[in-house]
């Protein structure tokens, strides 16, 4: 079984049942079999740039427009 879990810049892994999550990061699901786990990064990874680049591109859209 295994964990989804999530950092500050909402990097995600999946971390095997009974091993500790590291400082900064977060458990947002789990225990689930791998594969689930796989898919819900999936869905929460939609762009892959880390949150600071992601704000840092909308502040910039919103500037411009």
């Amino acid at each position: 079984m295994y964990f989804t879990a999530r950092d500050r810049e909402e990097k995600c892994s999946t971390r095997r049942s009974g091993r500790s999550v590291p400082d900064g990061w977060e458990t947002v699901e789990g225990p689930e079999a791998k594969d689930i786990c796989l898919s819900r990064i999936e869905e929460l990874r939609s762009d892959m740039r880390p949150a600071i680049l992601r704000a840092a591109a909308t502040a910039a859209e919103n500037k411009s427009a």
